[in-house]
């Protein structure tokens, strides 16, 4: 995004319509599809995450927190100790009350989007907006990834991503 202007700077036009590559008119033209291409990906991949956790990441930690509590209150039963089962819930319950935060801030920075008019204005907001806030729910979801264990986490993790490639 941040080179993009440069696109369409003096000097560049003047390269482009100099040698015969490119008119200025479609200079600027190729310039608006750039844009408009960039804040379509990003809202698509935006929308793509919304319905991924709302799908599948939320399901995966009420899972897990059901099963935490339900092992956490056959210990208390038996005059066993809880702490660990219960810390641990204390962190997801956290984590979960960041998750849904952040996912109504993304909900939102999305659907702004459709309030700019301009297309530059509205990769702009797309970078500095939607991504921003695509990275804080990224690193929560990347932190519930680590504690729950596979058995509730139907979704390939990084580790697995990564070494799948062949």
């Amino acid at each position: 995004m941040d080179a993009l202007p440069y696109f369409v700077s003096d000097d560049n036009i003047s390269l482009f319509t100099k040698y015969g590559v490119f008119s200025e008119t479609e200079i600027r033209s190729r310039y608006e599809i750039l844009l408009e291409n960039y804040y379509k990906t990003i809202n698509i991949e935006a929308l793509t995450m919304v319905d991924l956790i709302k799908k599948e990441v939320t399901s995966y930690l009420f899972d897990y927190q059901l099963a935490l509590s339900e092992l956490a209150n056959g210990k208390k039963a038996l005059s066993l100790g809880y702490e660990t089962e219960s810390a641990k819930l204390n962190t997801l319950s956290a984590l979960g009350t960041s998750l849904f935060a952040a996912l109504e801030k993304l909900e939102g920075s999305i659907s702004g989007l459709d309030e700019i008019p301009e297309v530059y204005d509205k990769a702009v907001y797309a970078h500095d907006s939607v991504v921003a806030n695509m990275g804080t729910l990224r690193a929560i979801v990347d932190e519930l990834e680590t504690i729950i264990p596979k058995k509730y986490w139907n979704l390939p993790t990084y580790g697995e991503i990564l070494y799948s490639v062949k």
